[in-house]
């Protein structure tokens, strides 16, 4: 990598978290580039050598974000004994929403970090790409890991509201009356499992190749460069 390069990768990655802080703070539809230039330390002519405007931007900062929760999500599922069962699955997506805020915001449409972002299609196609879909119920059901008489779009139903009760539960428990998160969704995981799971060890490696597809699929999707393409 040249020092070009190094600086212009360097320069980004600063503004981008520029960005995040402040969207996070204070939402998208109240965030200008003229903020996110001040927070980053770089002129507004800078951000626009990056991206053509503020919606783009945006569009850049949720797939980064995107790509480090399925990154986490990714290296917690290949570490793991039982990471290609489908719950244990659901157990680390719930875990990852807990500790990524703009993937937490994309799964409850928090419209005051999101704001017009949610009208757009692409809010949608995360949610279903990376946030347990009837889709991919569907296809972890042909891999054996999700019992042959369950319906994937009433589970997955069941299993989206859940996930939006453990997440958003904090607006109503205070943290001090909560039990510890993890051991939370490591209940619900086992008790989806009893209700739903088969004990069909040859489906995890299938349910973790099944990942590794999806991810990469979306990757090759929605890459910076296939957007580049397009425009």
């Amino acid at each position: 990598m040249t020092d070009e390069n190094h600086q212009n990768l360097e320069r980004e990655t600063r503004i981008l978290d520029a960005a995040a802080s402040l969207v996070l703070h204070y939402g998208y539809d109240k965030t200008t580039v003229s903020d996110i230039a001040r927070e980053a330390r770089v002129s507004k002519g800078a951000i626009y050598l990056h991206w053509k405007s503020k919606d783009e931007l945006f569009q850049a900062l949720i797939w980064r974000e995107v790509w480090r929760y399925a990154d986490t999500w990714i290296s917690k599922l290949e570490a793991a004994s039982d990471g290609g069962s489908l719950f244990s699955m659901y157990k680390y997506s719930l875990a990852g929403l807990h500790t990524h805020p703009f993937m937490k915001a994309l799964f409850t449409r928090d419209r005051r970090i999101l704001g017009d972002f949610l009208s757009g299609q692409e809010a949608e196609l995360i949610r279903q790409k990376f946030l347990m879909g009837k889709d991919f119920l569907r296809m972890m059901q042909g891999a054996g890991a999700l019992r042959e008489d369950a319906d994937p779009e009433v589970v997955s139903y069941l299993m989206s509201g859940i996930a939006y009760g453990l997440v958003k539960v904090d607006e109503i428990v205070p943290p001090d009356e909560a039990p510890d998160f993890l051991a939370v969704i490591e209940e619900t995981s086992e008790m989806l499992t009893r209700a739903y799971g088969t004990p069909d060890e040859a489906s995890q490696q299938a349910g973790k190749q099944i990942i590794r597809q999806v991810i990469e699929a979306a990757k090759k999707q929605f890459s910076p460069s296939n957007h580049a393409n397009e425009q």
